[in-house]
């Protein structure tokens, strides 16, 4: 079934970061949707990475490199190169949680990465098994301080030595700043509202004082870029979250044209 190329007359609530909105903005605007960015999280680097500056100064050879989000790529090499570190990666193998975080890592290394098809931890390890020996090895996690420990968990348990490196803080908007998006709010009812983390969801919530999620979304089409962020908002009583096959943007628009076409 061919989709149909134009979102025209569609109202979407995009919740991720300014910093990181840009590109989803014009993405759906580009197809005719009327966007609202209602930024419920912002993002800022660590002031200071100890495992990182430990690694350095010890010359702990790292055998992987792990990134599961562009920001994970962008904050790790601007703090090696804000605090002049040299880390031991000579031999060490890169993944890329995702192709947006492929392509983000390319600008800053140029060897082979390896993408697994799957970004959930049960089927993400199953991948890394097969494809790596971890045994012994030492795995750096670059991550965000509220990343999901399930990850670190299970790579643990297949015999690697851990390294998670927060490099980057999620932190809420000042509820001063946002009176004017959620007078806007008003004008987008009937709209899809997509989250791109347990963050963006929760903070919704809070930054809107809403304490029957269900009764609020009841009116409204419920995106969730991946299986966590749909747990986290069906743990609220919010139902029939709508989950894209691959955790992208642009999946997520395909989605939507796909509900708009159908007459969902």
């Amino acid at each position: 079934m061919e989709n149909i190329k134009s979102l025209k007359g569609i109202k979407i609530v995009l919740t991720r970061s300014a910093l990181q909105a840009k590109e989803s903005v014009e993405l759906f605007a580009s197809k005719g949707a009327e966007v609202l960015l209602f930024p419920t999280i912002e993002i800022a680097p660590a002031e200071v990475v100890k495992e990182l500056d430990r690694a350095a100064s010890e010359k702990t050879q790292i055998d992987f490199l792990l990134f599961t989000s562009v920001n994970a790529v962008r904050y790790f090499s601007e703090y090696l190169q804000k605090h002049k570190l040299k880390l031991n990666t000579m031999s060490a193998q890169y993944i890329a949680i995702g192709s947006k975080t492929a392509e983000a890592l390319s600008a800053y290394y140029h060897g082979f990465v390896f993408v697994p098809e799957h970004f959930d931890s049960e089927h993400l390890s199953v991948e890394i098994k097969k494809n790596f020996n971890l045994s012994g090895k030492t795995i750096l996690v670059p991550r965000s301080e509220i990343g999901r420990v399930e990850l670190p968990e299970v790579l643990a348990k297949m015999g690697a030595n851990v390294i998670n490196a927060v490099v980057y803080k999620n932190v809420m908007p000042d509820p001063s700043s946002v009176p004017e998006l959620i007078n806007r709010l008003s004008d987008f009812s009937e709209a899809y509202y997509i989250f791109t983390s347990p963050s963006t969801y929760n903070n919704f919530l809070q930054l809107l004082k809403i304490e029957n999620a269900g009764k609020y979304f009841q009116d409204k089409i419920v995106v969730s870029i991946g299986p966590s962020t749909k747990t986290e908002i069906e743990k609220s009583g919010v139902r029939d979250v709508l989950i894209p096959e691959n955790y992208t943007m642009e999946s997520i628009a395909e989605l939507i044209q796909k509900t708009v076409q159908n007459g969902n």
